[in-house]
């Protein structure tokens, strides 16, 4: 990156966080017509701290479709893997708040025998992703203690209650995910 692009970036970054340092001094704390959500929204957007999802997909295509989701809902992508070793890597060098994983990944380990892995070392939420409605997949997915459990194909509308419940059940303020209920407000 040149050094042009960087100062930039660097002052979008400082002016974006000076505009939503003043609006959230302008809001009037006992002004009832402010949303809670809106409260919420402006102070992690002015602190930058957005929740971090690790994508675990296979299909470059649904991986790509699944960060678009995740990014339009004000969440950040900490990573992609499309393999169960490397998403247990990429969870142990990345520290996600949330792991989307797709039960049927590359190679010989599924989605849920590294998330069993995982298990071993970290309670991070993980919402499983399903190419097949089969019963013994999801049973076998509970043992490992799951916020979500989605079929592909997976629309926005589908995957923001499982991540909700996920940051929420993380313990994370879930005012920093753009709703799709509270757009209009």
């Amino acid at each position: 990156m040149s050094k042009d692009l960087r100062r930039r970036f660097q002052l979008k970054n400082f002016v974006e966080k000076e505009i939503l340092s003043n609006l959230l001094k302008n809001i009037n704390v006992r002004n009832t017509r402010t949303s809670g959500f809106a409260k919420k929204y402006i102070r992690a957007m002015a602190t930058k701290k957005r929740a971090k999802v690790l994508i675990v997909e296979d299909d470059l295509l649904l991986s790509m479709v699944a960060e678009r989701h995740i990014k339009s809902m004000g969440l950040e992508v900490a990573g992609k893997a499309t393999s169960g070793k490397e998403a247990i890597e990429k969870e142990a060098a990345l520290k996600p708040d949330v792991i989307l994983m797709d039960i049927s990944l590359k190679g010989t380990m599924t989605g849920i025998e590294a998330m069993k892995e995982i298990r071993k070392r970290s309670d991070v939420p993980v919402i499983y992703l399903s190419g097949s409605s089969e019963d013994g997949r999801a049973k076998e997915a509970s043992e490992t203690n799951y916020s979500g459990y989605l079929n592909k194909p997976v629309t926005r509308e589908d995957l923001e209650p499982p991540l909700l419940k996920a940051i929420n059940a993380d313990g994370m303020d879930s005012g920093n995910i753009t709703s799709l209920s509270n757009q209009d407000e």
